[in-house]
């Protein structure tokens, strides 16, 4: 295997950069809602992105939806930490949906996180169906958390045929 040499015009510098925050320290936390298309995009979105903890949060709106979604999430085997999967912490609203993930957020981060991704999933449609199914609590949730340190916000889009 023939491999290209460093072209003299381009010296190396030999920087290498900084190592990056410990993964262990950096936890990446798939917001859910309901089971639906969007909980599922989210978190396997964020056990793609892992290299250490990762978990699920849900804020609990309705008790009926919390329980449905934990079955669902046990079910599909994604509850157990030491497997590489992504337990789901389901918490009691305090207000908005936006102001608890945030309050939630940064309690990781006070745990002793360096840095905290949250993945948000938002269905994504054209037309009249943007207005008629979009809740706009992904865009909420990114801007509750935007402005903390530590923390960055991925908002997966979903189809409606994904």
């Amino acid at each position: 295997m023939r491999h290209r040499q460093q072209d003299e015009r381009f010296p190396t510098t030999g920087f290498t950069g900084s190592p990056g925050p410990d993964p262990e320290r950096t936890l990446v936390l798939a917001i859910v809602g309901p089971y639906d298309r969007r909980a599922l995009a989210a978190a396997r979105y964020a056990l793609s992105i892992a290299s250490g903890p990762a978990r699920a949060l849900h804020v609990a709106t309705d008790g009926d939806a919390a329980h449905h979604l934990g079955l669902r999430w046990m079910e599909l085997g994604w509850a157990d930490p030491a497997a590489g999967q992504l337990p789901l912490d389901v918490v009691e609203p305090r207000g908005p949906v936006a102001v608890t993930v945030a309050e939630a957020v940064r309690a990781h981060v006070a745990s002793g996180y360096e840095q905290v991704t949250a993945v948000v999933a938002e269905m994504c449609f054209g037309g009249l169906g943007r207005h008629l199914f979009h809740d706009h609590t992904a865009g909420s949730i990114a801007a509750s958390l935007s402005g903390l340190p530590g923390v960055t916000t991925l908002i997966v889009p979903v189809g409606p045929r994904s």
